[in-house]
């Protein structure tokens, strides 16, 4: 193989990782951000509960914590409500903790606490892992079926499972062949 070749595949793969790391670190840093705002917003609503405004920063950011909070595949809470309705009569309803997330309740704010926690520790994890070398093998070796998922297909069928031996034997094939080659 070229000096040149060996090069600009060494600069490929440091670009790419530089940017993994990059891209994971900026999620880890909005969601911390967030994280940060929800803690004041709850502190603002137990220090003057007469003053507080409960639509107010926190319901700005709602749509930009949902979206990290499904990037780091997180699935909503479901808290269950329930309200008197009168004549000794109680109504309950099911609603997302998410989309609640201006409802400074304890059981609402716990529920979306848990979920910057989770997705504060999805997205350290994704960034650390970007340079470890077990997390590059096993990207080289599960690429087939990765691009299945992203295509929208079934990564755990059978189908998926054949194409990954098929592809892993050619992959094992080429090296034994440009290895032959190389050493003749």
């Amino acid at each position: 193989m070229n000096e040149s070749v060996a090069l600009a595949i060494t600069a490929f793969i440091v670009i790419c990782m530089i940017l993994r790391f990059l891209y994971y670190h900026a999620k880890l840093l909005a969601i911390l951000r967030h994280r940060y705002a929800y803690g004041q917003f709850l502190n603002a609503s137990q220090q003057n509960p007469s003053e507080f405004q409960p639509f107010g920063e926190i319901a700005e950011r709602q749509t930009e914590i949902i979206t990290l909070f499904q990037e780091a595949r997180q699935s909503p809470h479901q808290l269950t409500v329930v309200k008197p309705l009168g004549y000794g009569q109680l109504g309950t309803a099911s609603t997302s903790a998410w989309e609640n997330i201006h409802d400074p309740s304890h059981e609402t704010a716990s529920a979306n606490l848990q979920s910057f926690h989770r997705t504060i520790g999805y997205f350290r994890a994704r960034r650390n892992e970007t340079f470890s070398p077990v997390f590059w093998i096993k990207s080289l070796l599960n690429w087939p079926t990765s691009l299945l998922g992203f295509l929208g297909f079934n990564r755990e069928g059978g189908a998926a499972k054949f194409l990954q031996i098929v592809v892993l034997v050619l992959e094992f094939s080429g090296g034994v062949i440009l290895a032959i080659n190389n050493f003749q």
